[in-house]
This record gives C-alpha cells, sequence and structure tokens, in this order.
C-alpha cells in the first residue's frame, strides 16, 4: 500500500501500521506530554512573558559574560572609584572581596557540580587545588551567609559605582541580569533542598 504525505509517496509494509499505532500509544508516555510531565517537575514556574529571555540568560556564555566578567568588572571599577575617595575604603572593598571569595570558595564552590573545571574561568580549578569537594550539600544557614555576603559586597560595591551615575544606572541593569545567568532552571546544586535541611 502506498500512501501519500506532503506529496512524497512513503511505501507501507506490513508491520508499518502496527509500530506507527504503538508510537502514537507510547506519545503519552515518552514523547511530549510524557516530556513534559517529566520536566514539570524540574522546572521552575512559568516566569512569563519573559521566558525566552529567562532561557537565553541563563546559558554557559551569558553566565561568563554577565556573572563572571561583568563581577570582575564591576570590582575593578567600584575598587578604583573607592580608591580615589581614600584607600581605605578600597580596604574596606578588598577585605568583603576577600570574605566573599573565601565563604564562597569555602562552602559553596566546593559543593556545586562544577568543582573541579573551568566553568566559572578558573575559579573550580582553584579551589579543587585549595580544598578538597564535600558531598552533602549547604544547609540553609550556609545559603543565608552566602546571600548575606554577596549583598553586603554588591551594596558596597553599587554605593562606589553610583558615585558615577552612568555606571551606577549600568551596573544597577546589570545585577539582576547577573543573577538570573548566574542560577539554574533545576536550582542549586549546592544547596540543600528546604526539606533536607530541617
Amino acid at each position: 500500500m502506498v500512501a501519500s504525505l506532503f506529496g512524497c509517496a512513503i511505501g507501507w509494509r506490513e508491520g508499518d501500521r502496527q509500530a506507527l499505532a504503538d508510537g502514537l500509544a507510547r506519545n503519552d508516555e515518552s514523547g511530549t506530554l510524557g516530556r513534559s510531565k517529566r520536566l514539570s517537575s524540574t522546572m521552575r514556574a512559568n516566569p512569563g512573558p519573559f521566558e525566552p529571555f529567562f532561557y537565553l540568560l541563563q546559558t554557559r556564555l551569558s553566565f561568563r559574560v554577565l556573572g563572571v566578567a561583568g563581577l570582575v568588572l564591576f570590582t575593578f571599577l567600584f575598587l578604583r572609584i573607592a580608591g580615589s575617595h581614600g584607600t581605605a575604603y578600597a580596604l574596606i572593598g578588598v577585605l568583603l572581596l576577600g570574605a566573599f571569595w573565601l565563604e564562597t570558595s569555602t562552602n559553596t564552590c566546593r559543593r556545586c557540580r562544577f568543582y573541579g573545571t573551568w566553568h566559572c574561568l578558573g575559579q573550580g580549578i582553584l579551589v579543587a587545588r585549595l580544598f578538597p569537594s564535600i558531598e552533602n550539600k549547604l544547609s540553609e544557614p550556609g545559603v543565608i551567609l552566602h546571600a548575606s555576603l554577596a549583598a553586603a559586597y554588591v551594596a558596597y560595591g553599587l554605593f562606589w559605582i553610583w558615585h558615577r551615575p552612568v555606571l551606577g544606572l549600568l551596573f544597577t541593569l546589570w545585577l539582576p541580569l547577573a543573577f538570573v545567568s548566574a542560577t539554574s532552571p533545576s536550582g542549586f546544586s549546592w544547596r540543600a533542598k528546604r526539606f533536607e535541611s530541617l
């Protein structure tokens, strides 16, 4: 039997109809419907009309450009501006940077799935040479400490960046983009699930 599909002739063999029927029946389990059931347990809630931007920002390239390189540029500029107002201000920024780096390296990076890789442009390799990996995930107090140090560091940096209004505006707009690029649709690999940490 020959059928026409989009103007192309297709020759049906004996078992083709049954294979097609079986494939359509399995569509609920492994096809589009089944895939949406599997993905719904790992994906975040729909971010609405900004969903395409979230998926573009959560790529490896976006993380390296916005997250890592953007943070390096942010740090350099705010330390330069703070240093122009006094060495003590720049020293406070360097101390905050050191505290944030040490906490990130000892608590977060050692638990990350990218530990020992070049994903973070060398940070994972450096941490792998300095500290052994940790298998258990970071508890809720550890997450709060990490977020608090990150917030203090960024707030201090933004205070100095806003001494140059154009840079202040640019880096205020950069901040949410960098945050989204650093997140993952399935959550952080270094953070314990809420029910595991309680």
